[in-house]
């Protein structure tokens, strides 16, 4: 019986899989008791023709394949599906073990009963020569366990982050590497904590980590933009760990201003785990058989039982649906306990919840109208992947008569001016729309800089110094028409309500006006249509009641006391519902997320969507 499995994943390896392969035969173990198991992720290069000398030249390899690039936390599942030993280590394939690495790991891990064992000191050397010393990382927690708290590195770096020997039986109970993102490393040290695991870092343990080669996986994922969606991706899945407070503040953190960092701000949080550092392991939901509990006690079968339940949760997406659907619906109840008038708050939600259950007002069929309607659609670069499916998506489903289109953005980007001539839009720089750009405003929410999100608000409501027709229609830059939609029906405009709750947005506009928002449910649905007399008159009110300019009165009372403090959907809607009752309607948002990955020249796909909602929203990397 083999001890150990070391697995490694091969991506386009083939300057270096050799090397890392003959060091796994200087780590203390006879080739009789372990093995190594290789999948090639679809690789491009001669990465297959090495792998099959090396297969042939030592007998306790195994070699297994992908049909289709995957990725490496894919790969590594691959592995360890087919791995034979209780324990798995898992080595990178341009990387090198150090002489008995493996075999002080093994021996820390057994002597102390541990789930996995992180190394001491990760060597990162340049390129080929591993006498070339670019730094050297010192992790925490030798011969100590590794708490939830270490995930955030404020006392030092935590070697979970780095690679860690691990039981398969652990790795089976959290569901192994995670798979939809690309910060696979960072998932699995999330989910082994979470799961009340027990982990140490070993003494003396050493990794030699090559950089300066070629680009990494995790330099790609970040120069794509992507990791601060990975990020979101790893909190939302033990989103239940964290203060309400701190909730909020990972769902509302703007993954697209590629300045922050999520992880680096929730570092910066005092308060961030709703559970102390010695009672986390015992009390969470979806706790793991715990170090100290016998695995053959009853406690510990329901302990193993219950760690199953979530790797069944984490592994089938319907599952996962049903669980953040109820936790989503739990939390949408919550929020509005905490308001006045909270029983009317959850009976109007519970209403829409109703209505969008019986599909109410999801298959009408949207009249056209003759009137022009304006499109003004304010965007960063950062949506300029989507720019030709969202136009296409407005022109075939809005069933208004469409006058001029108007892209609103920072000047200087050429492929924008370059879409703009072919799709004949108009392009407003958007300094000019106001006279000044979002560095006039001051807004951070600890160091969260919010400063661009409230420009891009201030930008929707002065559609009217921007359009000719007297009316114009803002969808949101990441969002598709999936159906026929309209804004106007009987004569009355259409307000589409969300279940989403922020109670920042109803008391700010009630600082705003003086007078509370009139509509108990959210209009804060990516879209809306905007009246260029009423606008007028809403902002002519401001200034009268405030003695200022309505654009420095919106800033001047957003609510900074938390990362989204005022909505102009919400504003315009709920002042235009108090002031015109007779002239508005509400109908149900029926809405979904995608992943930014959805391929949106699949038509058989979005097709498959449309039949689900009505539209979709690109937020994510990962929706």
């Amino acid at each position: 019986m083999n001890k150990l499995s070391i697995i490694i994943p091969c991506f386009n390896c083939a300057p270096t899989i050799r090397a890392a392969v003959e060091s796994c035969y200087t780590q203390g173990f006879p080739p009789a008791e372990f093995e190594i198991v290789l999948v090639n992720d679809y690789s491009t290069d001669d990465t297959q023709t090495v792998l099959l000398q090396l297969k042939s030249e030592y007998p306790n390899i195994t070699l297994w394949h992908h049909e289709k690039n995957l990725g490496g936390g894919a790969a590594r599942n691959t592995a360890a599906d087919h791995a034979t030993a209780d324990v798995l280590f898992c080595l990178d394939s341009d990387d090198i073990l150090p002489p008995n690495t493996l075999n002080k790991m093994y021996n820390h891990l057994t002597q102390k009963h541990c789930d996995g064992v992180g190394i001491h000191q990760s060597i990162k050397f340049v390129g080929t020569d591993t006498t070339h010393i670019d730094i050297i990382h010192t992790f925490n927690q030798v011969n100590e366990r590794i708490q939830l708290e270490d995930l955030l590195q404020r006392s030092g770096l935590c070697s979970l982050y780095s690679t860690f020997m691990i039981t398969k039986d652990a790795f089976q109970k959290i569901g192994g590497y995670p798979t939809a993102h690309g910060c696979d490393t960072q998932g699995i040290a999330w989910r082994f904590l979470a799961a009340g695991l027990y982990a140490e870092s070993c003494p003396d343990a050493t990794y030699l980590h090559r950089v300066q080669f070629k680009e990494s996986y995790y330099l790609r994922e970040y120069n794509d933009g992507k990791l601060n969606y990975n990020w979101q991706s790893i909190l939302f899945e033990h989103i239940y760990l964290f203060t309400n407070e701190t909730q909020e503040f990972i769902r509302s953190f703007n993954c697209k201003d590629f300045t922050l960092s999520l992880y680096g701000e929730l570092q910066k949080r005092r308060q961030v785990f709703s559970l102390t550092r010695n009672d986390y392991h015992q009390t969470l939901p979806a706790v793991g058989i715990l170090h100290a509990v016998s695995r053959n006690s009853p406690l510990g079968l329901f302990y193993r039982v219950r760690s199953r339940l979530r790797t069944a949760i984490i592994q089938n997406r319907h599952l996962k649906s049903v669980y953040l659907t109820g936790l989503f619906f739990y939390q949408d109840i919550t929020s509005r306990l905490k308001d006045r008038g909270s029983l009317l708050l959850i009976g109007n939600y519970l209403l829409l919840r109703c209505k969008k259950i019986i599909w109410y007002r999801f298959h009408t069929s949207a009249v056209e109208t003759n009137e022009r309607i304006d499109i003004v659609i304010p965007t960063i670069g950062k949506d300029f992947y989507l720019l030709h499916a969202y136009i296409d998506s407005i022109r075939k489903n809005l069933r208004h008569t469409i006058g001029t289109m108007y892209i609103v953005a920072p000047g200087g980007d050429s492929r924008l001016l370059t879409f703009c001539q072919e799709q004949q839009i108009v392009f407003i720089d958007e300094t000019t729309v106001l006279g000044y750009g979002k560095e006039k405003i001051s807004y951070t929410f600890g160091s969260l800089n919010r400063a661009g999100w409230l420009f891009q608000q201030l930008l929707k409501l002065s559609g009217d110094k921007i359009t000719s027709s007297k009316k114009y229609i803002i969808i949101d830059s990441d969002t598709l028409l999936m159906n026929a939609y309209t804004f106007i029906e009987d004569g009355k405009y259409i307000f589409y309500e969300n279940t989403e709750w922020n109670a920042a947005y109803f008391s700010t506009f009630q600082k705003i006006f003086g007078y509370p928002a009139p509509h108990r449910l959210s209009l804060t649905s990516h879209m809306m249509i905007f009246d260029h007399d009423m606008l007028r008159e809403m902002k002519a009110e401001i200034e009268a009641k405030h003695n200022m300019s309505w654009d420095e009165a919106y800033i001047t009372f957003c609510d900074r006391q938390t990362p989204s403090g005022i909505s102009d959907y919400e504003t315009y809607g709920q002042w235009v519902s108090n002031t015109y009752p007779e002239k508005v309607q509400f109908w149900p948002f029926y809405n979904i997320a995608l992943s930014r990955k959805t391929d949106t020249d699949n038509t058989a796909l979005l097709d498959s969507v449309a039949q689900k909602t009505r539209t979709v929203s690109f937020h994510s990397y990962n929706g």
